[in-house]
């Protein structure tokens, strides 16, 4: 995964995915994916991003969930970004908030408690966000009950079957009728 920053006057500051070496679980795909997402910097070097995109770092794995057909700020549905990571020789997936998954089924997600990868520190998507050293496979109490790779692409088919999702080559281009405009917001209080 490779990521870089556009800027357009209509869709706005945009961060440029390339994916490649992709697996498919439901639906088709091409062998490579680039989209652009909302979030990047300005023309002044001020920087904007949505909380609700999803922040995909270089050199991290991923299983992706896209939809719907029209979109403005991401092609990926919000929230169903999941990393894959290798923590205490277990490869496991870890939710947008960077907690692992202990369960998935047509009922929804459960989440660990543990943050192994810290997502409030750095959402810079051009720079790899690693594992957070605090978190060793012996502190680590969510890693005996996370589930694993195949376990979740498994669970995550099943759900998107069971719940009817339309399968299809996912839309990879943002909505060119729609207009984004940055509203001047308050000055953060001073202590």
């Amino acid at each position: 995964m490779s990521a870089k920053y556009t800027y357009d006057e209509e869709t706005g500051p945009r961060t440029v995915v390339t994916m490649g070496n992709l697996t498919v679980l439901a639906g088709k795909a091409p062998d490579g994916l680039t989209f652009g997402q909302f979030g990047g910097p300005l023309p002044d070097g001020r920087y904007v991003s949505d909380p609700d995109v999803p922040v995909l770092n270089p050199g991290a794995r991923y299983i992706l969930f896209f939809g719907p057909p029209s979109w403005f700020y991401s092609p990926i549905r919000h929230g169903l970004a999941f990393r894959v990571e290798q923590v205490g020789g277990r490869t496991i997936i870890l939710g947008t908030d960077g907690r692992a998954v202990l369960t998935m089924s047509t009922n929804g997600i459960t989440f660990g408690d543990t943050v192994v990868v810290n997502r409030g520190l750095q959402r810079d998507p051009l720079k790899p966000n690693p594992i957070d050293p605090a978190v060793s496979s012996a502190s680590f109490s969510d890693l005996a009950s996370a589930i694993d790779e195949p376990v979740f692409a498994a669970a995550a088919t099943r759900a998107i079957i069971v719940r009817g999702a339309r399968l299809g080559v996912p839309a990879l281009s943002p909505l060119r009728r729609a207009h984004w405009h940055l509203s001047p917001g308050k000055p953060a209080p001073s202590n």
